[in-house]
């Protein structure tokens, strides 16, 4: 009662000393030394008690501020419960990428330590406490928030790590679809041989299943999509990942649809490609072997020119027909426009050179075997002229040879000078036509010989007629002799008067004289 009406003893004691100075002045010593001993008796009991007031106060004092401080920090950790409620609702509502969830997560975490701290805390105080309603209320709560807190952190933990492997596996298939396009679009290409399409093609359906093992990865990858945008994601977020599928979708079904019509085209052009090089071979086996036949042939019928002009009539006329076959790989080489023709051995334009190489050298080799065709009949019929001018020749000098008149009219060696001139002339237009027509013989030999034959034979001719032309000149030059002496007789006889019958009849002696002379 005195500590809570808050009594003052030394003011009491004071008031007292006040009475007794009144009273000492009226009472003996001996009563005065009685009052001052109770006096002093009360004083001392005063100052105890003063000074247990005073701890008492202390006391009081003491346990107020720790009310206070109590209070204080109950209402602390009951406002940051209910901050942080607010702030785990912000955190776990409308996530955002990972990396910014992963912060979200740190920062969960951060508030589970603090509730440690917290309890550590409201731990403390419950020791100075015994009974506390409030206390008890708050450590509820507090509990109660830390379990939402673990749930909460559990499942954004969950997300994050869902979301994670969402986001390394759409990175992932990315990444994979973007190297397998890249690998694609090479397989695609056309401009390239037989082996190499089929080799393209073979990777190609190596890539149809890896293209279908990427769509088994997408499509799990957007079922995980597909449980976690029930969560509170982002609007943002939630665009952004429902673009990236979108985007994913669309190259896995263009993938598709390359793949599908790269097969296609790819099996399309190995059957092209099949029948050129089944045309190309039998068309390249052919002309090797025309090529070795005509060199062949060449080589060794090379007297028969008829029978050489029969071939290659009949190989130019086979060539002709060969042109068709040679048109249709020209087609099939058109269809497969994206390849280098150059670099193929045998291509239509390789062909077609050697087809022309071929017929010009058999265009060439026809007209040679019909110049020689033709250089033996004009051969022949010019030496079957020479014949029989050199029969006619020869004949004429024999004749003349022979003979063993008198007299030898001059206009029969005029006529044999004109079968030489013209056996000579002959002679010149045989040697004429073995020049100007001697490479396109195949006879060069016998033509040669046949020639040394003929000339040898004329000069035969010429030599005997040259003999019987200088003996002929003699004769005459001694029938002009005669013919002088008849002419001097019959002068001389004239002179005589002799008839000119008997005149004759001399003359005819003296020329039978000097021609038996």
């Amino acid at each position: 009662d005195l500590i809570n009406e808050n009594i003052d003893g030394e003011s009491l004691l004071s008031n007292l000393d006040d009475c007794l100075e009144q009273v000492f002045k009226t009472t003996s010593i001996e009563g005065r030394a009685q009052l001052k001993h109770i006096l002093t008796e009360y004083q001392t009991r005063w100052s105890n008690y003063n000074i247990k007031q005073k701890q008492l106060k202390q006391m009081i004092h003491n346990v107020k501020i720790d009310r206070m401080e109590i209070d204080e920090t109950l209402n602390e950790i009951n406002d940051w419960i209910t901050e942080h409620r607010f702030k785990l609702d912000e955190l776990t509502n409308n996530l955002s990428l990972r990396d910014e969830n992963r912060k979200r997560l740190y920062q969960l975490k951060c508030f589970s330590n603090d509730i440690n701290v917290k309890q550590t805390l409201l731990n403390t105080l419950k020791e100075k406490i015994l009974d506390n309603d409030r206390f008890d209320l708050i450590q509820q709560v507090l509990q109660e928030f830390q379990e939402e807190l673990r749930v909460k952190t559990n499942e954004l933990e969950e997300f994050v790590r869902t979301q994670i492997l969402i986001e390394d596996s759409k990175q992932s298939i990315m990444e994979k679809l973007k190297f397998f396009m890249d690998r694609l679009s090479l397989c695609t290409k056309t401009d390239c041989d037989l082996d190499t399409l089929q080799s393209r093609l073979s990777k190609i359906e190596e890539y149809k299943i890896e293209l279908e093992d990427l769509e088994k990865d997408f499509n799990q990858s957007y079922e995980q999509y597909q449980s976690i945008i029930e969560y509170n994601l982002n609007s943002t977020v939630k665009l952004n990942y429902q673009q990236n599928f979108e985007q994913m979708h669309l190259v896995i079904d263009n993938g598709k649809q390359t793949i599908e019509r790269a097969i296609l085209e790819l099996k399309h052009l190995c059957d092209i490609w099949y029948q050129y090089e089944k045309h190309n071979k039998t068309f390249v086996s052919w002309l090797n072997q025309t090529e070795n036949q005509l060199t062949a042939f060449i080589a060794t019928n090379g007297d028969d020119d008829e029978c050489t002009i029969d071939y290659l009539n009949q190989l130019s006329e086979t060539i002709a027909n060969k042109d068709k076959q040679l048109k249709q790989l020209e087609e099939l080489e058109s269809l497969v426009n994206d390849y280098d023709w150059s670099r193929q051995a045998h291509n239509t334009s390789i062909l077609r050179e050697r087809i022309i190489v071929l017929l010009g050298q058999c265009n060439s080799q026809l007209e040679r075997a019909q110049q020689a065709v033709n250089f033996n009949q004009q051969w022949q019929s010019l030496l079957a002229i020479i014949h029989t001018s050199f029969g006619t020749y020869q004949e004429q000098l024999m004749e003349i040879h022979q003979e063993q008149k008198l007299l030898i009219h001059l206009d029969a060696i005029q006529n044999i000078q004109q079968s030489r001139l013209k056996c000579e002339q002959n002679m010149k237009q045989l040697e004429t036509l073995a020049t100007s027509g001697f490479t396109h013989s195949t006879k060069k030999e016998s033509i040669r010989t046949q020639i040394r034959s003929l000339k040898i034979q004329l000069n035969e001719l010429n030599e005997l007629f040259s003999t019987i032309q200088q003996d002929l000149r003699t004769r005459s030059q001694a029938c002009e002799l005669v013919q002088t002496c008849i002419d001097e007789i019959n002068q001389f006889l004239d002179s005589l008067e002799i008839h000119s019958n008997d005149n004759e009849i001399l003359s005819l002696t003296w020329i039978q004289y000097l021609r038996f002379e």
